[in-house]
């Protein structure tokens, strides 16, 4: 899928084969990020992480979907999906205010628990992994260069945390191995840091 937005325009899908709009937001959003969820049994769902919280669109149509409020207290710079183990798919958005991390239901927008807490500073960026038993975790990454890992699941903590260079991040990703191990790579201005999980 392939969609594109730039700061106080429209969100845009495109056919990825012949270049042509598939459609085209009805409002303009300042998008920080996107990331599209596949709920089980439904359509593909786009999170747009704004600065008023999170949208969610019908992937196919373009549409805003009804749901719960999603952070509509807070900025969030970033946002990734992912596969809990149970077959829902979720949505993490990195928070500015209270420097949280929030995870919702992909499929209604519910949340997934109270905002997950422990970064001093604003949390910049975020992504999912799946650990090979199967683990669903989200790593978040702070204004200083911290990243903090949580069982998606749970909320729990996992792991200790990993200090970066301490520089201004802008993303963080995580690849699979193919021996089966994880790596979590950041990327900023100056520096890049990857680890093995």
């Amino acid at each position: 899928m392939l969609l594109s937005s730039c700061e106080g325009q429209e969100i845009r899908r495109w056919d990825m084969f012949t270049g042509r709009m598939l459609w085209c937001s009805a409002e303009a959003w300042s998008a920080n990020a996107l990331a599209v969820a596949s709920p089980p049994g439904g359509n593909p769902v786009v999170a747009v992480a704004t600065e008023d919280g999170v949208l969610r669109l019908d992937a196919l149509t373009g549409a805003e979907l009804d749901g719960y409020e999603m952070a509509a207290d807070d900025t969030i710079w970033d946002v990734a999906t992912g596969i809990l183990p149970d077959g829902r798919a979720f949505i993490a958005g990195a928070g500015h205010c209270g420097f949280r991390v929030y995870r919702w239901d992909a499929a209604t927008g519910e949340p997934l628990g109270p905002p997950l807490v422990g970064h001093t500073t604003c949390v910049k960026a975020i992504t999912a992994i799946t650990l090979p038993d199967g683990t669903a975790l989200i790593a978040s990454e702070d204004e200083a260069g911290r990243i903090l890992r949580w069982n998606a699941a749970s909320g729990q903590p996992y792991g200790s945390p990993i200090h970066g260079p301490g520089d201004y991040n802008m993303q963080l990703v995580s690849l699979a191995l193919n021996d089966g191990r994880v790596m979590l790579c950041r990327r900023s201005r100056n520096s890049a840091l990857a680890r093995i999980l």
